[in-house]
């Protein structure tokens, strides 16, 4: 059994729940007269009971309601237990076959008379019916806090219901300490089924961390335990996994390189407009000088500009938009490309567009003039 641990307010409100899975398979079968130690070798005794091969018949066809009733009578012991079953004729059948285990039991399902079921449920409250068997009655708006074992013999995909199903349990009562919460699923086979780790354990996991976690509870962990390893579990993984992929690109670069032709000039876009002359020390540029000279692309704070130092580079500014040249901002843009930076304004919102629809990056087919400038093909012919 696997212990949820929860914290103290929840304590208060819910019984804490342990989880057990149970799969299982028959392996002999006996009648009450042979456990008695009367069996005659295979004959039919007297009183009309089966005989050896006849009980072998019958257990046959009922091999999973025994797979249920065994477990189920010897985790518990002293419980009063909620059993779901997936139809109503195995709930009766159950309750017949948890008879022959010692267990008092009673099937209960929408077709049970409201009399029978009122006196059955009374029956369990006052512990004279240790099992309900019922298909479909108890999922919701049943209350009995002295339950302390739910059965689940029926699979679902649905973490709704099964959380419904669990809920049954889950009120305090006085003298009861927790709720053993005991599941059947694994003997319907490997479909994808809710249980206690999807309920118990918090929010849908994903698939490597449900299967992880499985693998924990199968090592005695508790749900909450099993998750959270879990977790850690496959974070850890994927973070290795990330770190060998970082480490195997770095050793990949570093056993590469590439011959790459390239030019590269230092350009200043006024130099032959002559310099900006020395700082007077006079009053620094105003505000509105430093905010349009950066509108034009100028590092003015870089410069750290006199006031006449200011109004001289922005008469240059404007003589070089009166002269049809390109502005300081994309001059700079062509200068990093090995561009003209003293092309049209036409020429430049073209190269530029060309630029920046291939990230800024010159392209290697465009073609070099005699002065060593990159242009875009179809723009240095049409020049």
């Amino acid at each position: 059994a696997r212990t949820l641990s929860r914290s103290a307010p929840e304590r208060e409100l819910l019984a804490l729940p342990r989880s057990l899975n149970v799969s299982c398979s028959p392996t002999s079968a006996h009648t009450e007269t042979d456990r008695a130690g009367d069996h005659d070798g295979g004959r039919a005794p007297t009183g009309g009971d089966l005989n050896e091969g006849e009980l072998q018949i019958a257990v046959g066809r009922d091999a999973v309601l025994h797979q249920i009733a065994g477990p189920l009578t010897q985790y518990a012991v002293g419980r009063p237990t909620i059993v779901f079953v997936p139809g109503v004729q195995v709930a009766h059948d159950l309750a017949d076959v948890l008879a022959g285990y010692g267990a008092v039991a009673r099937a209960i399902d929408g077709t049970t008379d409201r009399a029978v079921r009122r006196e059955t449920l009374a029956a369990y409250r006052r512990g004279e019916v240790q099992m309900l068997v019922n298909c479909g009655v108890f999922t919701e708006g049943f209350d009995s806090p002295h339950t302390s074992c739910v059965a689940i013999a029926r699979p679902t995909k649905s973490r709704a219901l099964y959380a419904q199903m669990i809920g049954r349990g889950t009120r305090t009562a006085p003298g009861k300490t927790d709720l053993l919460v005991i599941d059947f699923s694994g003997n319907v086979g490997k479909h994808s089924l809710c249980g206690p780790l999807d309920v118990l354990g918090g929010d849908p996991l994903p698939d490597r961390v449900r299967a992880e976690a499985q693998r924990e509870l199968g090592r005695g962990a508790d749900v909450l335990q099993a998750e959270r390893r879990a977790k850690e579990t496959v974070e850890g993984e994927d973070l290795r996994a990330s770190l060998a992929e970082q480490d195997a690109l770095r050793r990949r670069r570093a056993r590469t390189t590439v011959d790459v032709q390239h030019d590269a000039r230092t350009v200043d876009p006024f130099a032959s407009d002559g310099a900006l002359g020395p700082d007077d020390g006079g009053p620094r540029a105003t505000a509105k000088q430093i905010n349009t000279l950066a509108m034009q692309g100028a590092n003015v704070a870089a410069l750290d500009l006199s006031r006449a130092q200011a109004a001289k580079l922005l008469g240059r500014l404007i003589g070089r938009r009166r002269a049809g040249r390109c502005s300081y901002k994309q001059a700079k843009a062509l200068a990093r490309a090995g561009c003209d930076p003293e092309m049209t304004a036409q020429h430049a919102k073209l190269v530029c567009g060309f630029l920046a629809a291939n990230r800024w990056q010159r392209p290697s087919s465009w073609t070099r003039d005699d002065r060593g400038f990159y242009w875009p093909t179809e723009v240095f012919h049409a020049a």
